[in-house]
């Protein structure tokens, strides 16, 4: 778990850089999910991120479902603008 310092170093470097756009986010600390291994930060941040923007609650993320969404997430990059609407 992210200590009570960290996130104040976070949301205070996040209002220094960027001080116009950070006054018009409210900062939210979340707690979960948890992740158990070092090997899917990235795929961790990038659905976190999605489910925020979407306002949708993060789902369980089980070993089974991360290996579907790295694909889809290389697809998604690599199909660009020609994704199927």
């Amino acid at each position: 778990m992210q200590s009570k310092n960290n996130y104040l170093a976070l949301e205070k470097q996040v209002n220094e850089v960027v001080p116009t756009i950070a006054r018009k986010f409210t900062m939210k600390r979340v707690t979960s999910p948890y992740q158990e291994d070092m090997n899917n930060r990235g795929l961790y941040c990038a659905i976190f991120f999605e489910c925020q923007v979407r306002g949708v609650p993060m789902p369980d993320l089980r070993r089974t479902v991360l290996g579907y969404l790295r694909f889809r997430y290389l697809f998604k990059a690599c199909a660009g603008d020609r994704e199927w609407k």
